[in-house]
């Protein structure tokens, strides 16, 4: 994973299943959409990192889910980092593989292949997308409580 990103993940994430063929050399869009409407999208390579964070509510703490794009288009995840450990928040992967303590917090392996990431923006939750050195203010882009989904095309 490359410092190049830093992004944003809701606290109600719902995940789904795979898709189609990937494009001609690895590229294709990173999208944010909500009813239909594309919000926001940036061309991404196949590899390329991307993370989404957002302030955890119980410990208030910024959680940081860290992602690749894969092939076929899936998103790939990669790990989770955060500051603070605490109520609801995980000592180990769903493989039993624990948090690995470091000097910056606390690193949780996630590999996974996932189609679409749907989400809830949360404005308290300061939402964000960070790809190829940029930030999005994810929790700016949609209404408080709605319904979003970060997607590759």
């Amino acid at each position: 994973m490359t410092a190049r990103t830093l992004a944003v993940l809701t606290v109600c994430a719902l995940l789904t299943a795979s898709r189609g063929d990937s494009a001609p050399g690895g590229a294709c869009l990173l999208e944010l959409v909500s009813g239909g409407r594309v919000a926001w999208s940036a061309r991404v390579w196949r590899g390329e990192a991307f993370a989404v964070s957002f302030e955890h509510s119980a410990e208030r703490c910024r959680w940081t889910q860290h992602y690749r794009v894969g092939v076929d288009r899936l998103i790939e995840q990669v790990s989770s980092t955060f500051p603070c450990i605490g109520a609801g928040m995980p000592w180990s992967s769903t493989d039993g593989s624990p948090a690995i303590h470091t000097r910056d917090g606390y690193t949780l392996a996630a590999i996974r292949p996932l189609q679409d990431i749907h989400m809830r923006n949360s404005r308290r939750a300061r939402l964000r997308l960070a790809v190829d050195g940029r930030q999005v203010d994810v929790s700016r882009l949609f209404d408080d409580f709605q319904p979003f989904t970060l997607r590759l095309r």
